[in-house]
């Protein structure tokens, strides 16, 4: 009996210290799982990661700002503050600039209502949701994580975007460290100057937001605008409203990618075809007519427009200011002098213009003329 009892301890003892060692061995192996995911949690963010973060901020928060918003064209400033107020799917621009005072712009439900208390008049525009450029623009440009500054009293995380190739800064922007909201947003042009600021002043978070800041006012009367300019549009469509068939031109250079195509009537009188490229960040307009502006290379226009960091936030659509005319004449024209389009004289940048005996093209946008001229020269 004593053998047996013994051998029963000794087979009991060893699968009880086997048992303890696998216990051991199993809460070492979860510490460590802990620690990692621990460790992994609270890795910091890559500057891709807080900028593809910054791009859906809008749909976390609800908040309430006040927003300076300035422009520079060469010599002219422009500056206009605008208060927003938003929640998720919906957001109200109320401009308080000289030239704008009292305008205010909805976005929300795939519309665009600009509400003009002079004449009490609501306009409606329908804009298809945009996918997001972030892939294209990771693509073309690198981001990096600089340094942190406050912006209206918050802490922010701020981020330079430079062109891969060009190593050209093109954007820098300060994001709220806790909801990933764009702050402060500047925008440079190809020889370092700035070109836009977009700075906020205060914030309210979470704050409680009337639905009639979203809403027509009662008695308003509201305008369906069909085909407004910008507005993106089929080429069948297009081709009905200006006139002729529109033949798209061939591939933009490396890098860039056909956003849309939309209609844009000339102040001369002329209906355009309007062909937006985009490189995620960076963009231009190629303009198609038939018609020649009669204009002398100076437009001056001012408009509401959206647009910060990635596109949310507020922005000045259209600034004042000159337009600069060069380009690539056919049959021997050589180069030609100042483009009269609006559009294209508030742009920042050049105007690169091409007559053909069918057409005239006009490219306009801060863009490399070595990288462009070979596309326009084989426009027909």
């Amino acid at each position: 009996m004593i053998p047996c009892m013994t051998r029963c301890w000794r087979v009991c003892g060893w699968r009880k210290d086997l048992r303890m060692k696998m216990t051991s061995k199993m809460a070492v192996l979860a510490l460590m799982w802990v620690l990692g995911a621990v460790t992994l949690a609270a890795a910091p963010a890559t500057p891709a990661e807080r900028l593809r973060a910054s791009e859906s901020a809008g749909e976390r928060c609800r908040y309430q700002a006040i927003f300076v918003c300035t422009e520079v064209r060469g010599a002219t400033t422009k500056t206009a503050t605008v208060e927003i107020s938003h929640r998720p799917n919906a957001t109200r621009y109320a401009y308080q600039a000289p030239e704008l005072r009292g305008v205010v712009v909805i976005e929300g439900d795939g519309n665009v209502i600009r509400l003009n208390p002079a004449d009490q008049t609501a306009t409606r525009i329908h804009v298809p949701r945009k996918h997001s450029g972030l892939d294209l623009l990771l693509a073309n440009y690198s981001v990096d994580m600089v340094r942190g500054d406050k912006v209206a009293g918050r802490p922010t995380e701020v981020l330079e975007i430079r062109h891969k190739t060009s190593g050209l800064l093109r954007r820098r922007i300060w994001l709220d460290q806790e909801h990933d909201l764009v702050l402060r947003s500047e925008e440079y042009d190809r020889q370092g100057q700035i070109r836009s600021r977009t700075e906020c002043q205060s914030i309210r978070w979470q704050p409680e937001l009337e639905e009639s800041l979203f809403q027509i006012p009662p008695g308003w009367r509201t305008v369906e605008a069909e085909v407004a300019s910008g507005t993106p549009l089929d080429t069948a469509r297009l081709a009905e409203a200006v006139g002729f068939d529109v033949v798209l031109p061939k591939a933009p250079p490396s890098g860039y990618v056909q956003d849309e195509i939309s209609l844009y009537p000339c102040p001369c009188g002329a209906k355009a075809v309007q062909v937006r490229y985009t490189d995620g960040l960076a963009s231009c307009s190629l303009f198609i007519k038939t018609a020649t502006c009669s204009g002398g290379g100076r437009g001056q226009g001012m408009g509401p427009g959206m647009g910060m960091g990635m596109g949310k936030g507020p922005l000045m659509g259209k600034g004042q200011g000159q337009g600069r005319g060069r380009g690539w004449g056919a049959q021997g024209e050589g180069r030609v002098g100042g483009c009269a389009c609006e559009r294209m004289a508030t742009m920042p940048g050049q105007a690169y213009v091409k007559r053909t005996a069918r057409f005239t093209y006009i490219l306009a946008g801060d863009v490399d003329e070595a990288l462009w001229k070979k596309f326009l020269d084989d426009l027909p």
